[in-house]
């Protein structure tokens, strides 16, 4: 869990989802918000702009 690993272990996690959406995933908004800070109190987060691989590649469009 992600308590369990903060400050002890890494842990990478990708989303399309801007955090203000995360409550949504997690299903309680406190519960997004708790794992949120303990993401960015010691993590680095990477963005990556522009179109989708998956996306452009997909055998059903």
């Amino acid at each position: 869990m992600i308590a369990d690993a903060y400050e002890k272990r890494s842990i990478m996690y990708t989303s399309n989802l801007e955090f203000s959406r995360w409550g949504t995933v997690f299903g309680d908004e406190q519960m997004a918000a708790a794992i949120i800070d303990r993401t960015v109190h010691h993590g680095r987060m990477l963005r990556f702009k522009g179109g989708s691989y998956r996306v452009a590649h997909a055998t059903m469009k």
